[in-house]
């Protein structure tokens, strides 16, 4: 499916009666003066002319440009609502006619072409003949019944319609609508077969509320829609709560926000989990080191110490202690397994960094599996059951238990023996209680746990452990409150791997092993290292576009499909994605998308690609017909024609003749030029500069005459030093000498070393000269 044409007759606040082609292979013009629509064909359209590959994936793409302010971002959130609402949203009047500004737009979709428009717009009067009116001039009487036998469609060429397939698709009407304050119009729900992408690495400070809907096949990759998205999680309480039903486990479903790190740091862990998945792919790795922004280390931090880098003990609140500790308030099995971890490693005896690091994730991986246990449970009368009971365990038993694993098998076993008791005198409150989801959720942290012991943490060359230090609180309860007692620095050991192929592929099995736990929290944050800004704008954005081809390969992938994520016709809105990059990465941002979007999205059928910009490297690549140039002309923004083909064309004549570029020097050299031009007017003396531009600065002839020798434009420069001459003459003798020189300089003729004989002649008739 592909956007073919769209044309309203408002957008925003300053654009009014603008229709935008998109580049298809049909040309469309709406006229407001006599309501019809003109349709030609596109002489310089190729078909699959952005394809790389033989699978012939992108359908087009089209370039937005102007200068900032014209209203490039405001055009695609237009095009964004279109998808989003499945169409036009829209009200009734008292009459029940159906209004807002109204739109005309064409859809493309397996080679039909519907044409959607308000009845007010194209619709002929009764006594009007319905004629299709060639590119010649001729007139030709539409005898046989069509779809706009009503409508005024003008075709530039009568075989036009025979050619292509048409269908109406009219709104406005009473019975186009049905009974609501707002509501989408009818027939266009076909919009929603397509997903809509939005990509943006703006953060203005404009007010941006959206974020995915995956109910509305929207999936929004800006920053600030994944920074929306992680601010609701964090702090929408009800996302949980609202979930949550007592007589059910409830693991899957609770977040463990005791150790909120921050909204950026949960998004940039978010951003590096995705970056790990792409260059954990044979073809996104290829991909990233082809085109030379890999990055070196990766590092494995925790949730816990990363709260503890930014907060002192003294004012940590004790809702964000480990379960460890508040010992007060586990279970006698509970603490067992902490005093295992804490003896595992002790600084006065051990110089261990692998059992360091062992006994610092531990410290963590079993704090979120009790944390489970509780929301397992989500009842406070079957918790508290379970730790009275638990309580009145045999310690010779318990003391057995010489192992991690032992234990963690004693507890589960004892806590579902417990549960199943109250299961059974209490069944209104806990009558789902699932023995069997529990000890799953037991098995997958064992799972993990023997893997990060004995395949990660294996001694490979790939993982090195980095030294550092945390703070660890004594607390006291009293009347069911926490205080401080007292804080104790403990050495700990973070992972660092490093992103060779074998480490890539060895942090790609960890967050595979990671993402098997049972659990809905997330407490290990990835950390970056490596990477300059724009390396790391466009690792970020590749891996935003792999991680969601990601979730579309996995569901269609399933036996039963979620349609939700049905990825086969995409459109992807890029606004300005040449920010932080480097003209050379800007030269060749669309090739690489046009080679990368395939890889990511290898469930896509169609890729339809609008991006805007205000760079001419990018439009370099784009041919004329799909380039929508934006002007600004007494506040309204307007639809300009550029008649320069803009394919390979040079970058400099680009920038001149389509950006709307008043000079191509800087402002600064610009004013600093004029200034100079003005003080070596001939009628122009120091006092008169002086009174004639009070307050600007005043310049010196020997500034001038530095400042014309650092200019880099040649002809600029000759003329400025040929001014400079006639304000201040030398000797007539060194003038008449400086002019040989610089003609013998031009003259290509003369051989290099007569050249520079003469060159050292001059200086030394100068010294001499001098001397004199």
């Amino acid at each position: 499916m592909e956007i073919c044409y769209y044309w309203t007759e408002s957008l925003g606040y300053t654009v009014e009666n603008e229709g935008y082609n998109f580049g298809g292979e049909l040309k469309f013009t709406y006229n407001c003066v006599n309501s019809s629509l003109k349709v030609e064909e596109n002489d310089l359209y190729i078909k699959n002319f952005f394809n790389v590959y033989s699978d012939e994936k992108i359908s087009n793409i089209t370039a937005v440009v102007g200068r900032n302010g014209v209203g490039k971002s405001t055009f695609l959130e237009e095009i964004k609502n279109l998808y989003t609402l499945g169409g036009i949203l829209a009200k009734k009047d008292k009459n029940g006619e159906v209004y807002d500004h109204r739109r005309i737009y064409v859809i493309k979709n397996e080679g039909k072409y519907e044409i959607v428009y308000h009845k007010d717009l194209l619709l002929r009067k009764k006594d009007s003949q319905s004629d299709v009116t060639n590119s010649i001039g001729n007139t030709f009487n539409m005898k046989k019944p069509t779809n706009f036998v009503e409508a005024n469609v003008i075709f530039t060429d009568s075989k036009l319609e025979e050619k292509y397939l048409f269908v109406d698709g009219v709104y406005g009407n009473k019975n186009n609508s049905r009974e609501a304050d707002l509501f989408l119009i009818k027939k266009h729900y076909h919009l929603t077969e397509t997903s809509c992408i939005y990509f943006s690495y703006a953060f203005d400070n404009n007010f941006y509320g959206l974020s995915t809907s995956i109910n509305s096949k929207y999936f929004d990759l800006s920053t600030k829609g994944i920074l929306n998205e992680i601010d609701y999680k964090l702090n929408n309480k009800s996302e949980t709560l609202d979930t949550y039903d007592p007589t059910k486990p409830n693991h899957l479903n609770a977040r463990d926000n005791r150790f909120n790190i921050g909204l950026l740091r949960e998004y940039s862990v978010g951003e590096n989990k995705k970056r790990i998945h792409l260059l954990n792919s044979k073809k996104g790795r290829e991909f990233i080191k082809e085109h030379n922004f890999f990055p070196t280390t990766a590092y494995l931090n925790l949730d816990y110490i990363l709260q503890g880098y930014d907060s002192l003990w003294t004012t940590k609140k004790t809702k964000s202690f480990l379960r460890s500790e508040k010992r007060d308030e586990v279970s006698l099995i509970e603490s067992r397994i902490y005093d295992f971890i804490e003896e595992m490693y002790t600084s006065e005896v051990e110089d261990n960094d692998l059992l360091l690091a062992r006994q610092t994730y531990l410290r963590r991986i079993l704090d979120s599996y009790f944390e489970d246990v509780n929301h397992f449970i989500n009842y406070d009368r079957a918790r508290e059951y379970l730790m009275e009971q638990l309580a009145e365990l045999d310690l010779k038993e318990l003391n057995n238990k010489k192992t991690l694993f032992a234990l963690m098998d004693y507890f589960n076993r004892m806590a579902i023996r417990i549960l199943k008791e109250f299961a059974e005198t209490n069944i209104d409150a806990l009558s789902d209680f699932d023995a069997k989801e529990f000890s799953n959720m037991t098995k997958s942290y064992k799972e993990f746990i023997s893997f990060f012991h004995n395949t990660f943490l294996s001694g490979s060359p790939e993982i090195s452990i980095k030294r550092a230090a945390t703070y660890l609180n004594t607390s006291a309860s009293l009347d069911g409150d926490y205080e401080l007692e007292g804080f104790s620095s403990k050495a700990v050991g973070l992972v660092e791997v490093n992103l060779t192929p074998k480490g890539i592929c060895l942090l790609g099995e960890f967050l595979d092993q990671y993402d098997l736990i049972e659990t809905g929290s997330d407490f290990i944050k990835i950390d970056w290292a490596g990477l300059s800004t724009g390396e790391d704008a466009l690792l970020g954005m590749y891996s935003r576009f792999f991680a969601l081809g990601k979730e579309f390969r996995e569901e269609s992938a399933k036996e039963i499909k979620d349609i939700r994520y049905d990825g086969k016709n995409l459109i992807i809105l890029l606004d300005e994605v040449e920010h932080s990059l480097h003209p050379e990465w800007q030269r060749r941002i669309i090739n690489d998308l046009i080679e990368f979007l395939p890889l990511a999205f290898t469930t896509a059928e169609s890729i339809q690609v609008v991006i805007a910009t205000n760079v001419p490297f990018i439009i370099a690549d784009i041919p004329t017909n799909n380039v929508i140039y934006l002007e600004k002309d007494k506040g309204k923004v307007q639809i300009v024609n550029k008649p320069s083909q803009t394919f390979t064309a040079n970058i400099h004549s680009l920038l001149m003749s389509n950006f709307f570029m008043d000079a191509t020097i800087g402002r600064f050299s610009e004013q600093k030029i004029k200034d100079i031009v003005q003080h070596l007017k001939p009628n122009s003396n120091e006092d008169e500069n002086n009174t004639s531009s009070k307050g600007s600065k005043q310049y010196s002839q020997e500034e001038i005459e530095k400042t014309i020798k650092v200019i880099g434009e040649p002809i600029l420069r000759t003329k400025l030093k040929s001014l400079y001459d006639e304000k201040y003459p030398k000797d007539n003798k060194d003038s008449v000498a400086e002019q040989f020189m610089a003609e013998i300089e031009s003259d290509t003729n003369i051989p290099d070393k007569i050249k520079g004989r003469l060159k050292d002649m001059y200086r030394e008739l100068g010294k001499d000269q001098k001397d004199d």
